[in-house]
């Protein structure tokens, strides 16, 4: 699994796919062991290019076409980065290995054709070619789920798999006739699923994951009355208002070590860590607190990530933007947009953005401090806003 992905992971359809393939292929094709089973989903015809696309055969599931990033159009059915792999892929991964290091003669060939355009390609071969033997090969020791393996297991039904074209042109063409031994599936989904490649994502992950806790609660409290192995109650369980604690509005999770003042107020959409510390009079929303922080009295936390053992003090204000790439919610298949640049090109400042404050952060009391980041060990004793705190 890729490690920049949150989703509602559909691991258990994943699996029933996995190893029930028997009606993947049709009757007159010979029957192929299934190597790699890859998550996908659908997304906007716009969206589409700035991920992995695949052309999927909707009664077999056979991916018959992968392309990373295309430059135009292709599908509107995506990569997840989420894979289940049979231990026969190795063998595979290691024949594409070997592929690629006898490409030409020169292991390195295959990362150009991969990765560079043929405007400037010619010029790389040259460098290339006066670079040491055992440094050309040793570029070809990096192998790419997406590039190399995936887009050779593309369109294999029983025949061939696509292979590197060893041409003296050194294009790095894809064709047919190397055998793989297996077919690639894609179990789309239509779960939530997302990128994490900005800050202000981990917020937008934490709001649909307290979103699925609480999905996941209600669906134990129905099933308690089934005598199962229940996760513990206090472990998966979201925090809810009491009369005699503090108050919370939407999906909110408190660590049970974490002390909360009975008149501070949380939510929606807020993640407090384990030993963290809340103070009377705080307000926190939108928000993750991580391990051990301590938030002072009557201070304001809003869009912004609090780290491991950092320090607010009383009666400051830490706050970022709301993310602005949040997908529309009126376009069906939408996923997040590229955020604005992180530096403003006139100023040189930060773009409006979540607000972190890294591990061991102290900020004394009365600071203000908007949509910046605090690298760890920094301690401030002013306002700051649209800053990199160095």
């Amino acid at each position: 699994m890729n490690g920049d992905v949150c989703a509602d992971f559909p691991l258990d359809e994943m699996l029933d796919m996995h190893f029930n393939n028997n009606s993947h292929q049709s009757q007159h094709q010979q029957k192929q062991p299934v190597l790699i089973t890859v998550m996908a989903t659908e997304t906007t015809r716009q969206q589409s290019v700035h991920y992995g696309c695949m052309v999927v055969d909707k009664e077999t599931n056979i991916i018959q076409h992968y392309v990373e990033k295309p430059s135009t159009f292709v599908s509107n059915t995506v990569n997840c980065g989420v894979y289940l792999c049979s231990p026969r892929l190795f063998d595979t991964i290691a024949d594409i290995h070997l592929e690629i290091l006898n490409s030409n003669g020169n292991g390195n060939q295959q990362n150009i054709s991969r990765y560079t355009t043929s405007n400037n390609k010619n010029n790389i071969n040259q460098q290339q070619q006066q670079k040491p033997v055992e440094e050309r090969v040793a570029g070809a020791m990096v192998i790419w789920m997406e590039q190399d393996v995936l887009r050779r297991l593309a369109g294999e039904s029983g025949s061939s798999c696509s292979s590197m074209s060893s041409g003296g042109d050194g294009s790095g063409r894809i064709k047919k006739g190397s055998k793989c031994g297996g077919v690639a599936l894609a179990a789309t989904t239509r779960n939530w699923w997302s990128q994490l490649k900005t800050a202000g994502a981990a917020i937008y992950a934490n709001r649909h994951y307290l979103a699925l806790r609480q999905q996941r609660q209600r669906l134990l409290q129905r099933e308690s009355v089934i005598d199962l192995p229940l996760p513990s109650p206090v472990k998966c369980r979201l925090a809810t208002a009491d009369p005699k604690g503090y108050s919370t509005i939407g999906n909110v999770y408190v660590h049970p070590s974490a002390q909360v003042h009975p008149t501070a107020l949380l939510g929606p959409n807020v993640s407090v860590g384990e030993g963290a510390f809340i103070d009377q009079g705080v307000r926190i929303k939108e928000s993750i607190v991580l391990q051990d922080a301590v938030i002072g009295q009557h201070s304001l936390v809003m869009h912004s990530i609090i780290g491991r053992r950092a320090k607010v003090g009383a009666w400051c204000r830490v706050e970022g933007s709301a993310a602005c790439s949040d997908p529309n919610p009126n376009v069906a298949y939408a996923k997040m947009t590229p955020q604005l640049p992180l530096f403003n090109a006139l100023d040189g400042r930060l773009n409006p953005s979540i607000t972190i404050l890294g591990c061991g952060v102290n900020v004394e009391s009365e600071v203000v401090l908007l949509n910046s980041i605090v690298l760890p060990y920094k301690t401030l004793t002013r306002s700051y806003k649209n800053e990199i705190i160095l």
